[in-house]
């Protein structure tokens, strides 16, 4: 939890209050002793607003309301590979380099993502694997004119089940040959909603 500081200014004015009554001679001693030992019990029982910070997995900053909150994720996928040939092979293909070990990063990338007033949220995501892409930078705004959002700006475009599971959750390590027909990432419009609880 992180918390904002303010009550520290506040129980100092109050306590200045309080010696200025006293000095005026407006308090006994023994009551400027007990409501400033009140003073200090309520400022230590006022309700902060506190950001809770916490990892759910990713990193949240949240207000206790929900109206505010900001999101941070991303992912290092790195393949890996050591490949085999028997000797018959290497002699066929006249190449003794068949055999190995070989790595490289297949995807790295960052996404942000956050709600403002609890009705608008925006977007933000970077890809860093080759050279350096812009996947998401996108606003809208939640629950108007019956849809439970409406966004725009570069955003995956809904379209093929495979291509808007993450990349995290394939089965395989890469897409199916027919996904190299979806338009993927693109600039536009996008208004969501759900019907029939959620069924369509």
């Amino acid at each position: 939890m992180v918390a904002g500081g303010g009550d520290s200014w506040a129980r100092s004015t109050t306590e200045e209050i309080l010696e200025l009554l006293r000095e005026r001679e407006q308090l006994t001693e023994s009551e400027y002793e007990r409501l400033k030992e009140k003073a200090r019990e309520e400022e230590g029982t006022r309700e902060e607003r506190p950001l809770s910070v916490f990892w759910d997995e990713e990193l949240v900053l949240r207000s206790p309301d929900e109206a505010f909150s900001i999101t941070l994720s991303g992912r290092i996928q790195n393949d890996w590979g050591y490949v085999t040939a028997d000797r018959r092979l290497q002699v066929l293909e006249n190449d003794d380099s068949l055999e190995g070990f070989g790595t490289e990063i297949r995807r790295i990338g960052l996404l942000l993502t956050g709600t403002l007033y609890k009705w608008w949220e925006f977007g933000i995501g970077m890809e860093f694997s080759d050279g350096i892409f812009v996947e998401d930078a996108w606003v809208g705004v939640r629950d108007v004119a019956g849809l439970k959002f409406i966004r725009i700006g570069h955003q995956k475009e809904p379209f093929s089940l495979e291509e808007l599971t993450s990349d995290r959750f394939t089965t395989f390590m890469e897409r199916g040959l027919p996904n190299v027909f979806v338009p993927s990432w693109n600039t536009g419009l996008h208004l969501g909603g759900t019907a029939f609880e959620e069924r369509m």
